[in-house]
């Protein structure tokens, strides 16, 4: 086993290491770290070096990790993120922060929420990057210190986690505000009437029961269970028409907007887009539970100043959102 000599090593090589497993590239890592690529190769040469480990290795999408580097990655980050508090302290100031904060969210949340939140966070820390990421592999992302917040449907939190709601929503149908159904009374035999537009996201495939399970934590990715309306147009005696499938519920609007489809999907989502696209929103004629989205993050890293400004600032832009009459 190779014995490092922790007095001797740079610990500028371990922020290398560290960027490059962010960006997956040497480029990246070096505009990450205000670096030239040269320097940032010359620095993956000394580690693997001291480690006696290739560490990254090129592939047909950038440096691809070594077993060796992915047992590294998460200790290696948590020691730079107690670095950089204990020498922090409590001492946050936005308007002079250069830190890179990200938040993992959906198209849905990223819609109803981010706009606002960039709005002010560029106004209260102009210095800083906002990253709004893609929902993937939240756990590995969230222990390794990747992301600072993931916004969701959560369902099972475990321990290593803390959680805060932030608001509630249903969903609602949508359609053109031309459409002759829109100024009806909804009603499941004007439902039936209608052709379906069904909204089916990649995670879909992977749920069970409407859920995806991440290394413990679960999230709800499918909120209008279809079974559940088509058993309610069954006991009708009515039949539903899916006549298009669309990946998102935003492509769903901008296509509803311009055809006689009618699509189901969050209300606050809906009524954030409404009048951009003329739509009317109908409450649906059928069962459809409330479901709530909030905010996690790691007890280990969340829990230092700088998140706990970024945690806020999206819970006030939750509650004003909340307090908006709705349609």
């Amino acid at each position: 086993m190779t014995q490092i000599h922790f007095r001797s090593l740079d610990l500028n090589l371990l922020r290398v290491f560290d960027a490059l497993t962010e960006e997956g590239s040497v480029t990246g890592a070096a505009g990450l770290l205000g670096l030239t690529p040269s320097a940032v190769s010359h620095s993956l040469n000394r580690l693997r070096h001291i480690l006696k480990d290739d560490l990254f290795l090129r592939g047909a999408k950038g440096m691809n990790p070594t077993p060796k580097a992915l047992a590294l990655a998460v200790p290696i980050r948590r020691a730079l993120v107690d670095i950089q508090q204990a020498l922090n302290g409590d001492s946050f100031v936005p308007e002079k922060t250069d830190r890179r904060f990200s938040i993992a969210c959906g198209d849905y949340i990223t819609a109803v929420l981010m706009p606002e939140v960039i709005a002010r966070f560029r106004r209260a820390a102009p210095l800083a990057e906002l990253r709004i990421l893609p929902v993937g592999a939240v756990m590995k992302e969230l222990d390794a210190g990747r992301i600072d917040l993931a916004l969701g449907g959560f369902e099972r939190i475990p321990e290593r986690l803390a959680s805060e709601p932030l608001f509630a929503d249903d969903m609602v149908w949508v359609m053109r505000s031309d459409n002759p159904f829109a100024r009806r009374e909804p009603t499941l035999e004007g439902l039936a009437a209608l052709p379906h537009l069904a909204i089916a996201s990649p995670d879909n495939d992977r749920a069970v029961n409407g859920i995806v399970s991440d290394a413990g934590l679960e999230r709800r990715v499918v909120r209008d269970d279809p079974r559940i309306l088509d058993q309610c147009f069954e006991e009708r005696g009515l039949r539903r028409t899916i006549a298009m499938t669309a990946p998102n519920p935003i492509v769903a609007m901008a296509i509803v907007a311009e055809c006689d489809l009618a699509a189901m999907m969050p209300r606050n989502l809906a009524e954030a887009f409404a009048d951009r696209y003329k739509l009317a929103l109908w409450k649906p004629p059928h069962p459809s539970a409330l479901f709530e989205i909030s905010t996690v993050w790691h007890r280990w890293h969340g829990d230092q100043p700088a998140v706990d400004w970024l945690r806020a600032m999206i819970r006030s832009v939750a509650e004003d959102r909340m307090a908006k009459p709705t349609s």
